[in-house]
């Protein structure tokens, strides 16, 4: 079962879950069990490299989490992603796990991944959250602050 995600891994996709996983082998043939499984998974046309223009939080419940390409994301923090991650991360089956910053709201996110203040951002939906307070580093970056 392992080996049978990681080849749709190897293969692009992301979102991998188990929806279905028979408790009960329906054949063993050598000590091997075979039983019914069901992986749903996505994946997105391939894209070129684009630069973090966009930002999301995490909204939890975990502390943090590491997508499938390797990016942490810690809960209530602002991180800069891509144009093409900002999509696949706020479409099945991430919707609902981030809020979208709003991009006059999101400055310099990509040092320091966090603002301090309020910050607008959006439901999934689209509609206008009440204003989100987050907090985390700020510090001057020369010529001017990442918040």
């Amino acid at each position: 079962e392992d080996r049978f995600v990681r080849a749709f891994e190897q293969a692009g996709f992301h979102g991998i879950r188990f929806v279905k996983r028979d408790p009960r082998p329906w054949r063993v043939v050598a000590g091997i069990a075979f039983r019914s499984v069901t992986v749903l998974a996505y994946k997105q046309p391939a894209t070129r490299a684009a630069e973090e223009r966009r930002a999301l939080i995490y909204t939890g419940p975990f502390r943090s989490i590491i997508d499938d390409e390797g990016r942490s994301f810690a809960r209530g923090e602002q991180t800069a992603v891509s144009d093409s991650t900002f999509a696949v991360l706020r479409g099945e089956p991430y919707a609902g796990m981030f809020l979208a910053v709003d991009p006059e709201t999101a400055h310099d996110a990509a040092p320091c991944h966090t603002t301090q203040g309020p910050a607008r951002a959006t439901e999934p939906s689209g509609n206008p959250l009440a204003t989100l307070p987050v907090t985390g580093c700020c510090a001057s970056k020369g010529r001017e602050t990442c918040c």
